[in-house]
């Protein structure tokens, strides 16, 4: 019996481990998000759904511009990675949940119009709606 109780409590924490990157971490993902810097110039909204599917909003005047639908969207241990093609340019992302409760939208943008603008990174947290 003994035995059977300590084999139990070794696995617990690759139980634990499982569910945190296959049950409620992914789905904290999932939502409507607002950036949490009011004044941003660059991305303001941010919804993620089951599939995953994903909306993005950048800042324009006098409302905010729908991205559209990207390329491409996988969910992966916890975050959502998703591919945008604009024409201009191709953006990477990937969303994340993070331990404090904000969404982290990392985006890589890498410019395909022969402008020679340079490829940049931005990384952005975002509240929940």
């Amino acid at each position: 019996m003994r035995l059977l109780a300590a084999a139990a409590l070794a696995a617990l924490p690759q139980l634990v481990l499982a569910q945190a990157w296959h049950g409620p971490a992914e789905q904290g993902v999932f939502g409507q998000w607002r950036n949490a810097d009011a004044a941003t110039r660059s991305i303001t909204r941010v919804e993620i759904t089951e599939g995953p599917r994903v909306r993005v909003w950048g800042k324009c005047h006098p409302q905010d511009c729908d991205w559209g639908k990207p390329e491409r969207a996988e969910l992966k241990r916890g975050m959502v990675h998703v591919r945008w093609n604009h024409g201009f340019a191709v953006r990477q992302q990937t969303a994340r949940r993070l331990e404090s409760g904000l969404l982290e939208l990392v985006t890589q943008t890498h410019f395909t119009d022969r402008s020679q603008r340079r490829d940049y990174t931005s990384t952005e947290q975002f509240t929940r709606q």
